[in-house]
């Protein structure tokens, strides 16, 4: 209940009720049985009008309401994906792995067997999917390396590749961005929106940019990432011109590309922290220049030297920067709209003391 707001009502309530000629002072039946009772529920009233409203306006909306509002503008929300990939089983030949065992990471996260199939030659591998949605199921090279249980003729498992394709349910902020974005760029009359957003209806595809007239009148250029923000397959990129091409009544000349990595070599003087090695040093920089270097993609002509050097310098893996290079520079680095810039880890060098 909110006190001065309700004192605000039994004012109110007071002065029209006067008018009439009814008593209204503090212990009258007037006051206490007819004005407080109704000023304290029409605050009630009140609060749960300001929270309904709040829940159809999408800046306040979080949950369901916003799925409900964007629902409106043909958009849903993406859902949590569960990490796949392969592991290695080794044993006896001939032993059965089944479907439905179960593998573990060392912090207990399970990863269930898609397949069966049985050990030739003292291994094979099997198709696994962790057993809970998200990012949580995805992880480095061998982190997969035990049985749940004992099972017959199986001696050992192990994830001879990285898993990174679990995702979690998307959150409301980037959903509202989703829409926000939607709702400034209007897809109409075959314009450069409607080529990107015609795109991302494609499954597989995380991200599109389109380049209207990029090689003179008539001419659409679509430039497509995967959902991880890294180059996608031939086949991806076929799937979406065909898609687009069939939809056309005219003769603009479609071409669909995927984004290019443009290597970026740093070079840096510090000194690390006691917790890092250099090799777990260069992993975790290369980790933390990643979401900057994405986050840049169709939406800028420059890598930053300034950023690099304010992301290292907050580095968990560094202190005292003295000196940093990027590609044998200290000036930014130009890239065109295709291109993903990517730290190069085996190329930074670390030589603080």
């Amino acid at each position: 209940m909110n006190q001065k707001n309700v004192e605000g009502i039994i004012q109110r309530l007071v002065e029209g009720i006067k008018n009439h000629g009814y008593g209204t002072s503090e212990g009258s039946y007037t006051r206490d049985i007819v004005i407080n009772p109704i000023s304290i529920e029409l605050d009630g009233l009140s609060e749960k009008l300001n929270k309904t409203i709040d829940r159809r306006f999408s800046g306040t909306a979080t949950g369901q309401e916003l799925d409900v509002i964007v629902a409106d503008d043909g958009i849903k929300r993406d859902k949590a994906k569960k990490a796949t990939g392969l592991a290695k089983v080794t044993g006896l030949n001939g032993s059965e792995i089944k479907k439905g065992y179960l593998f573990s990471r060392t912090d207990g996260v399970t990863y269930v067997v898609l397949e069966s199939k049985q050990i030739t030659n003292l291994e094979t591998s099997v198709k696994i999917e962790c057993s809970s949605s998200g990012v949580i199921g995805n992880c480095g090279i061998g982190e997969i390396n035990k049985f749940i249980e004992n099972y017959p003729g199986l001696t050992g498992v192990i994830n001879d590749f990285e898993i990174i394709d679990g995702k979690d349910i998307e959150s409301d902020e980037i959903l509202l961005s989703r829409r926000n974005d939607r709702i400034s760029h209007p897809a109409t009359s075959w314009n450069q929106w409607w080529y990107r957003d015609e795109a991302l209806k494609v499954e597989g595809v995380g991200v599109a940019h389109c380049v209207p007239r990029h090689n003179g009148a008539g001419t659409v250029k679509v430039i497509i990432a995967n959902e991880n923000i890294e180059p996608t397959s031939a086949k991806l990129i076929a799937e979406v011109k065909k898609i687009i091409d069939d939809q056309f009544i005219n003769d603009i000349q479609l071409s669909v590309e995927t984004i290019a990595y443009k290597d970026i070599n740093l070079v840096i003087n510090a000194t690390l922290n006691s917790d890092f090695d250099i090799t777990a040093a260069k992993n975790t920089i290369a980790k933390e220049l990643e979401g900057y270097y994405k986050a840049a993609l169709f939406k800028t002509d420059k890598i930053y030297y300034s950023y690099i050097q304010e992301v290292l310098t907050h580095s968990s893996a560094l202190y005292n920067v003295k000196d940093l290079k990027v590609n044998n520079l200290k000036e930014n680095i130009n890239i065109s709209h295709s291109q993903l810039s990517r730290t190069l880890v085996g190329n930074i060098t670390l030589n603080g003391k």
